[in-house]
């Protein structure tokens, strides 16, 4: 692959493969299974093996992109930049034992040591002229250009959760619920003003197996103190047990939550009030922040993949429309909201656009290198030798 003086080697694109595959893996995919490979995921038959493979023939033009446009604004890779090439390249070494172990393994890769190293030093260029492009963190990108990115990419919105499970709750030996001093169970919390106790046969009162004194009632049964008392949960390996209503309970709640939908529907104030009513999260009614691109969550980890069911409804809502979406923990009654201006900078919000300036930089660097790409040559010859996402190593490391 060339772009005038510019080139990239077959090497350093199955090396880009092997990182493909590396990633793959740790989100969960099957890299090791051909079947997987080999599915067809198009109607012009396409697998997931072209699929990537066309993927990473794209990401190594932007490589060579990014060296033609490095040229061509004049710049010099400093020299705090290339030591950092250096140490890395030393740490490698001795992580592997000596450079001729790393070989053996970069040999699965497509590559050996130089190789390795050209590859990195390619790849700070690229985040140097990045640097130079928009900024070390964003700070030159307009305005104009972070809303736009915001807004095709973002949308807010305010939920009201009604959870399909409930906690199980720790009960006594006479069916009671259990209550106890704190949310981590130190000691059972006992009405020890209206509640007495019993003299076992050693003579000593009788405790309970956190070690406290326990407390009776005149029914015979234990004396909790439930206005100081915290409610205590069944745990298992530190977290809460739960379980899941029965679809008799399920449809009484899908009735409740359309109504609160149908009642609040473009109203956020209304829908404000009915989520802090009715709302069983921390979160209910709150303004909320996501990144809508489909399958986002889902390739993240299954469990939040009802979020794209989520981003999906909100991307052809109007602001204060109101619908319900299901997932594995209930029911969510969404309202749409306006984004905020300047969102992307606020400090409540920050967890959600930490990688906001990362993600817009690279959004506009594909657009720059998209510029290009009528100038990039590939020797179709070469490509079609090389290798593919089956034959090449997963690469985790480098």
């Amino acid at each position: 692959m060339t772009l005038e003086d510019k080139s990239i080697s077959l090497n350093t694109y199955e090396f880009l493969l092997s990182r493909m595959k590396g990633t793959l893996s740790s989100y969960g995919y099957s890299v090791d299974n051909p079947d997987f490979w080999n599915t067809i995921i198009s109607s012009d038959g396409a697998t997931y093996n072209d699929y990537f493979c066309d993927n990473v023939l794209n990401q190594a033009s932007r490589y060579v992109i990014a060296e033609y446009l490095f040229d061509q604004k004049g710049l010099v890779l400093t020299e705090e930049r290339e030591k950092i090439v250096d140490d890395l390249m030393e740490a490698q070494i001795k992580k592997a034992g000596s450079k001729n172990q790393l070989n053996a393994v970069l040999k699965d890769y497509g590559v050996n040591y130089n190789m390795l190293r050209e590859i990195y030093f390619t790849e700070a260029r690229i985040d140097m002229l990045k640097d130079t492009l928009y900024g070390d963190k964003g700070e030159l990108i307009g305005k104009e250009e972070k809303d736009k990115y915001l807004n095709e990419n973002y949308v807010a919105f305010g939920q009201l959760l009604v959870a399909g499970y409930y906690y199980v709750i720790d009960t006594d030996k006479f069916g009671d619920q259990v209550y106890y001093t704190d949310d981590k169970h130190t000691a059972i919390s006992y009405d020890k003003v209206n509640g007495h106790t019993k003299i076992n046969e050693y003579g000593f009162e009788e405790k309970d197996i956190l070690g406290g004194v326990v407390y009776y009632n005149d029914e015979g049964k234990i004396a909790y103190d439930k206005k100081n008392g915290v409610l205590g949960y069944t745990m298992e390996d530190g977290e809460k047990v739960i379980e899941y209503y029965d679809d008799a309970k399920m449809s009484e709640i899908y009735t409740d939550v359309t109504a609160y939908a149908a009642e609040a529907d473009g109203s956020i104030e209304k829908f404000k009030e009915l989520a802090k009513k009715y709302g069983e999260g921390e979160s209910d009614g709150d303004i909320m922040y996501l990144f809508s691109s489909p399958g986002y969550y889902a390739a993240q980890h299954s469990s939040y993949a009802y979020l794209d069911n989520i981003t999906k409804e909100l991307s052809t809502m109007k602001v204060g429309e109101c619908k319900v979406v299901k997932s594995d923990f209930g029911y969510h009654v969404i309202c749409k909201y306006e984004i905020e201006e300047n969102v992307y900078d606020s400090e409540k919000q920050k967890d959600v656009f930490l990688d906001f300036y990362e993600e817009l930089t690279a959004y506009l660097f594909e657009e720059e290198c998209k510029k290009y790409e009528s100038m990039v040559k590939i020797d179709r010859s070469v490509a079609s030798e090389a290798p593919d996402m089956i034959s090449v190593g997963t690469n985790k490391l480098y």
